[in-house]
C-alpha cells in the first residue's frame, strides 16, 4: 500500500490484517480529522487538518491477497 501526495510516493507499508465490522462509529477512513482513537499517542484527536483537500483518491484495484495460514490460525483460535 502506498500513500501519494501530488502524485509522489510519500509513504508505504503493508496491511497484513484488516478488522472488518470491528470499528467504532467514528472509525474507518477519515480525511481531514481523526475523530476516533488516534493511531499513535504522539497527538490527541480529533487533530483537525486546517488545510484544503482538493482531491482524495482511494484506489483499491489490484489482486486480492489471501493468507490461508493466517486465516486458519484465526479459525483455530476461535475454537
Amino acid at each position: 500500500m502506498g500513500l501519494y501526495v501530488d502524485g509522489k510516493l510519500v509513504g508505504q507499508g503493508d496491511l497484513p490484517v484488516t478488522i472488518p465490522l470491528s470499528l467504532s462509529l467514528a472509525g474507518g477512513f477519515q480525511c481531514g480529522s481523526d475523530p476516533g482513537s488516534p493511531v499513535t499517542e504522539a497527538y490527541a484527536g480529533p487533530f483537525p487538518f486546517d488545510g484544503v483537500l482538493h482531491t482524495v483518491v482511494v484506489d483499491v484495484s489490484g489482486d486480492s491477497i489471501t493468507d490461508d495460514a493466517a486465516a486458519m490460525s484465526r479459525i483455530l483460535a476461535r475454537q
